[in-house]
């Protein structure tokens, strides 16, 4: 479902470069590895990057070409994966590689995405119980996958989820923690965006 947008063609342009400068920083940072051991294209930060980008090229091209947009929604559901990435790395900031293309990815980026989507995407609807939690599928399908991922490999992305060291109520205290967090979060950006865009 595409909506009737008054982005400017500017901010068009803008989100669609700024997705192909994802992009490029994305397989900057993680062909070379992929090539050599096809492992690291799953972790969080390679995911929440490339989705965003190409979230971002997708709505830019439909705003130039068709005068439209793509959902509020989709914007704020594929963002809260940067942050979270953000977030991460700061409270773990020793644990993660900040080197070369990795700054963008890690830091950069995230910050990029947020501002844009405060910027121009329009939010003109209350934020509802159902569009709060939407922003919890792709974080959470994440996470299953990663544990699933763990206990069939060995290799455990994230030591944080690691379930055999931290043990399973440890672990579910930060998916719980992260539900609430990501929910805050969504309510308190759809807030923002829509008095923005009511002014």
């Amino acid at each position: 479902m595409r909506t009737e947008t008054d982005k400017p063609v500017i901010g068009n342009m803008i989100q669609l470069i700024t997705g192909l400068f994802f992009l490029v920083q994305v397989l900057i940072a993680y062909l070379p590895s992929a090539l050599e051991n096809g492992l690291y294209e799953f972790e969080l930060t390679f995911l929440s990057n490339s989705i965003m980008g190409m979230i971002f090229i997708i709505g830019g091209l439909i705003g130039i070409i068709k005068k439209r947009d793509l959902p509020q929604v989709i914007y704020m559901n594929s963002v809260v994966l940067l942050q979270i990435v953000f977030l991460i790395c700061m409270a773990f900031f020793k644990e993660f590689n900040f080197s070369g293309p990795f700054i963008f990815l890690h830091i950069v980026d995230p910050i990029l995405a947020t501002i844009e989507v405060f910027l121009f995407c329009e939010s003109r609807k209350k934020p509802t119980v159902l569009m709060i939690l939407s922003s919890l599928v792709f974080p959470f399908a994440y996470l299953t996958y990663a544990i699933i991922y763990g206990f069939v490999s060995g290799n455990w992305l994230y030591g944080i989820i690691n379930i055999p060291d931290r043990g399973l109520g440890f672990v579910s205290c930060v998916g719980l923690g992260t539900a609430l967090v990501i929910s805050v979060l969504t309510w308190f950006q759809y807030r923002i965006s829509r008095k923005r865009h009511q002014e």
